[in-house]
Order: structure tokens, then C-alpha cells, then sequence
């Protein structure tokens, strides 16, 4: 992922973010004066477990969230408590991102 995400070319920062909790994101996309997009990964939509993300929400409220899975056939969206999800392959998620302010 990580490799597929720097080939991209995307024009972001790119990190990771970990609270002292233990709770962690894969991956955190980001650009001066826009939030901050959120990227887990995980090999099956119902491997997602949205505990992670909402410690990271909880400290930067603004911003798009995102679940990889590979082979994912049709992307779609979940709402998670108040967090909205977008479930995508790693194919559309790199098409949505190169769309993004």
C-alpha cells in the first residue's frame, strides 16, 4: 500500500498517527490548510473495526476517512456512529485522491 501510495505521485504528506492509548491509523494524508485524510487497511471490509479511527477523529474532527480492501468489486459508504466511511479498492482510492483538494 504504502508503495502503491508514493507511485501515485500524490502532491500530500504522507504519515501515520499513533496516540500513547495504543490506537493507530496506516495512514495519514495531509496538506497545509486542508484536514487531514485518514487511510486504514484491512484484507476484508469486516475486518474494520472503527475504535482506531475515532481516536483520531475525536483529535482531528475535519477531514475524509477511508478503508482500503483489496479486490474491493464496488466501492461504498458507511456511516459509523457519526464517522462516514468510504470502503474502497486501492485501484479507486488512489482515482478519488488525485480528485481531492
Amino acid at each position: 500500500m504504502l508503495n502503491e501510495l508514493i507511485a501515485a505521485r500524490l502532491d500530500v504528506g504522507l504519515g501515520y498517527w499513533r496516540d500513547k492509548a495504543g490506537h493507530e491509523v496506516d495512514f495519514v494524508l495531509g496538506q497545509p490548510g486542508q484536514p487531514p485524510v485518514a487511510i486504514e487497511c484491512k484484507w476484508s471490509a469486516g475486518a474494520f473495526e472503527v475504535r482506531n479511527l475515532r481516536a483520531f477523529r475525536n483529535r482531528y474532527p475535519a477531514g475524509s476517512n477511508f478503508v482500503v480492501v483489496p479486490g474491493l468489486p464496488q466501492p461504498y459508504r458507511q456511516r459509523m456512529g457519526a464517522l462516514e466511511i468510504q470502503f474502497e479498492s486501492l485501484e479507486s482510492l488512489i482515482q478519488r485522491l488525485h480528485g481531492l483538494p
